[in-house]
């Protein structure tokens, strides 16, 4: 896209054509603080070419802030918060799921078990969206399954539970977990590891090009307390400090 586009790192930090996404960016970091759920859908639009390259060139923009802030707390708040609103968006998007899939998960099969019910896509609540069912079963590799599951929370992810025949494991459909949506949480997994990965603080925020970056992070993203904060505290982190704090244990 950045060729086709011929948008370079220089117009993507400072180039007025990339402001929209700059915005967008500062957008998409507060959410992922603020935010239960991951960064809002409703924020971006991926239906047309304009809207398709300020949300892709807005999460390149967040990745350089954070990578800049060189804090861990904020980069791995940041890959959740991106990593659900993938999530969000692969239950809905059918057609570009199995492409995606097969980027992370080497054995994968599907078939078509029932009637496609699109009653919980219009909404943007993630348990009803794990309930809408589009009539697809799932089944990926046990080596595949195995790699991902043990980060992810409840019975239903442990081996022991799943339904597993000739080395493939079928995620079936529940009436509150469809198969798809089992597919796009494994999934999440994966391009959370992937966006960690990705995200190599150590040398590239010392580079003097991304100096207005790491200015930029310090001065409000990364919770100094300015007059007016772009990056509002993390209560959590700070109930833990003062924990600490006040049993002597620093």
């Amino acid at each position: 896209m950045a060729a086709k586009h011929n948008i370079t790192l220089d117009d993507l930090l400072e180039g007025a054509l990339m402001e929209p996404a700059r915005k967008r960016a500062r957008i998409r970091l507060i959410d992922s603080v603020q935010s239960k759920e991951g960064v809002e859908l409703s924020g971006g639009d991926i239906h047309t070419e304009e809207g398709r390259l300020i949300e892709a060139f807005s999460f390149y923009y967040a990745r350089l802030v954070i990578c800049a802030s060189e804090d861990e707390r904020l980069l791995a708040r940041w890959s959740q918060a991106e990593a659900a609103r993938a999530e969000h968006l692969l239950i809905r998007d059918s057609q570009n799921l199995l492409n995606i899939a097969n980027t992370y998960i080497s054995v994968l099969e599907h078939s078509r078990v029932g009637q496609s019910a699109q009653r919980g896509m219009i909404s943007t609540d993630i348990q009803s969206l794990r309930q809408s069912q589009d009539g697809l079963e799932w089944k990926l590799g046990l080596a595949d399954f195995v790699e991902v599951c043990p980060r992810i929370t409840g019975n239903r992810w442990r081996l022991p539970n799943c339904d597993v025949d000739a080395g493939m494991v079928r995620l079936h459909n529940e009436q509150k977990y469809s198969s798809t949506a089992k597919l796009a949480r494994l999934l999440r997994e994966h391009i959370k590891s992937d966006v960690d990965e990705r995200c190599d603080c150590s040398g590239r925020c010392r580079r003097r090009r991304l100096a207005p970056l790491h200015a930029e992070s310090s001065s409000g993203f990364v919770c100094r307390r300015q007059r007016q904060p772009l990056w509002p505290p993390i209560p959590c982190f700070h109930g833990f400090d003062v924990g600490i704090a006040s049993r002597g244990m620093r």
